[in-house]
C-alpha cells in the first residue's frame, strides 16, 4: 500500500518512483529499525510513510499522501501518529527529513516545530565544467512535464530503470 501511494504521489511531481524491490532491501538491511505506517479512509489507504531508526532518533525519508484526499489533511495524521509511537517507544528525536527551504514541504514540517539543520550537497560531474545538474535545467522542467503526462502503470515499470542515471 505504501508503495502505490508513493508511486502515485512521484507521478503527480513528474519524479521517476524507487522500485519494490528497492523498499524490500531497506527493509532488509534495516530490518525491525525500518517501519511503515498506514492511513486509511475507511478501507482505503490514503497516506503512508516508511520511517527509519537509528540510536534515539527515527528519520522519515520517505512520504506521501494522495492528492484527492489532502482536503482531509491525512498528512497531519500521519505524523502525527508517527511522531505519537516514536515518544511512546522512547526516542529522544523525530529527524523529519530533508526538504528545500522556503519549500511547502520545508514549511509543514516547520509548523511542527522542527528545526533547520543545513545538509551539505556536494556535485562531482563527469562533465564539462559549470554544467548544470540536471534538476536545474530547462530540459529536466520538460521531462518532468512529460512524466507526468505519461499513464501510471508506465512510469511505475520504468522508474527505478531511469532512475539510476538521475543526479541524487
Amino acid at each position: 500500500d505504501f508503495h502505490s501511494i508513493f508511486a502515485a504521489r512521484m507521478h503527480d511531481l513528474g519524479s521517476p518512483v524507487h522500485s519494490k524491490r528497492f523498499f524490500d532491501a531497506v527493509f532488509d538491511g534495516f530490518g525491525s529499525r525500518a517501519r511503515v505506517t498506514l492511513i486509511r479512509k475507511g478501507t482505503t489507504p490514503v497516506g503512508g510513510l516508511l520511517a527509519i531508526t537509528h540510536n534515539d532518533v527515527i528519520t522519515v525519508p520517505w512520504a506521501s499522501c494522495l492528492p484527492e484526499y489532502f482536503s482531509l489533511c491525512p498528512n497531519m495524521l500521519l505524523y502525527w501518529e508517527t511522531i505519537r509511537a516514536a515518544c511512546l517507544a522512547g526516542y529522544g528525536r523525530f529527524d523529519f527529513g530533508r526538504s528545500t527551504r522556503d519549500s511547502g514541504t520545508y514549511r509543514f514540517k516547520r509548523q511542527w516545530g522542527a528545526l533547520e539543520s543545513p545538509l551539505y550537497w556536494y556535485s562531482i560531474t563527469k562533465d564539462r565544467e559549470g554544467d548544470q545538474p540536471a534538476r536545474e535545467s530547462a530540459t529536466a522542467a520538460g521531462l518532468v512535464g512529460l512524466w507526468k503526462r505519461l499513464p501510471l502503470s508506465v512510469t511505475r515499470r520504468l522508474g527505478p530503470h531511469v532512475r539510476r542515471y538521475l543526479i541524487q
